[in-house]
């Protein structure tokens, strides 16, 4: 068993992926920023160690010791502005967390999964990484980018026994969702967030969001062993879209 490492446990694509993987066995630390209560509980139901980080501040260190896994899931959307709207201080959060800090953790991580020769990363992005909308500058950007880091990261790890992929949903039932649906409703875009959210299934052509149960289940194959041909791959999880 490989011992593993899920940035943003206690999001709920965050949490499926934590017990999916414990589940197989594995030795798992995840990290968490806000919600130390769920870090808690989730923790002392799988048997796993959850660590503190900020991924908006370098500084952060992780000492791996065998094969290793690395699930990139930490991820903010503070966007709902359009590209002349979005500030410089939003654009450098954006891409702090949801960029820099999958790349810090490239960086520092990838030297040891060369030298015990495997390797997995998984990055979860989003379909916002394959396209883009209106009010979507900050999260988009920082989204096609982690989509170059995936591809590049990929090719320059391919012989050395290390893969790496990113998976794609549509829209999640998340408190990220949940936050969307607040700064259209603040926009004057949509009148509930019950009416955004509904606006979200409606767009999907299986009519309901994506579980997160499906993003973790794609993320568990990409896992493992038999996964050892797919690399660079952008896995949509979106109901068709």
């Amino acid at each position: 068993m490989a011992e593993c490492l899920v940035t943003g446990g206690t999001s709920a694509i965050g949490q499926m992926i934590v017990r999916s993987l414990a589940g197989e066995g594995h030795s798992l630390r995840f990290t968490f920023m806000h919600d130390e209560r769920t870090a808690q509980e989730l923790s002392a139901d799988t048997g796993t160690e959850a660590i503190r980080v900020d991924f908006s501040r370098p500084g952060w260190q992780i000492d791996p010791s065998g094969e290793l896994i690395l699930i990139n899931n930490a991820g903010v959307n503070l966007s709902g502005h359009s590209v002349a709207d979005t500030t410089e201080a939003e654009m450098d959060y954006t891409l702090k967390v949801n960029l820099l800090a999958p790349w810090r953790l490239a960086q520092a991580l990838t030297p040891h999964m060369a030298t015990t020769g495997w390797g997995r990363i998984v990055n979860i992005n989003s379909l916002w990484g394959l396209a883009s909308a209106k009010n979507r500058f900050s999260y988009a950007a920082s989204k096609h980018a982690l989509r170059a880091l995936t591809a590049t990261l990929a090719l320059e790890l391919a012989d050395q026994g290390i893969t790496v992929n990113e998976v794609c949903p549509a829209a999640v039932a998340t408190d990220m969702l949940a936050g969307m649906a607040e700064q259209a409703v603040a926009a004057g875009r949509f009148a509930s967030t019950e009416a955004y959210l509904a606006d979200c299934a409606n767009s999907i052509p299986t009519k309901r969001l994506v579980a997160p149960t499906s993003v973790a289940a794609l993320v568990l194959f990409l896992c493992s062993k038999d996964a050892q041909d797919i690399t660079g791959q952008s896995i949509c999880v979106s109901g068709g879209m």
